[in-house]
């Protein structure tokens, strides 16, 4: 299971803080890129600890997140 904490400001999802996954939790330290897409929202992060590299997906129609670790 993954869950994504986010920020968010006038709309959500806006900048992702934190990553659960694999049951780990992992504190989200750089957005390197972001991109709006017709389907979601796509986030490439950093995050802590070891510099873990993670590739989110926020889908709009269903509501869910998608954890890739890159």
């Amino acid at each position: 299971m993954c869950r994504v904490a986010c920020y968010a400001g006038a709309s959500y999802p806006e900048d992702p803080r934190a990553v659960w996954w694999q049951d780990t939790h992992y504190r989200v330290e750089e957005i390197l890129n972001r991109q709006r897409e017709p389907a979601g929202l796509r986030f490439l992060v950093v995050c802590s600890p070891e510099a873990q590299l993670f590739e989110l997906f926020y889908d709009l129609l269903k509501h869910t997140w998608e954890v890739r670790p890159k």
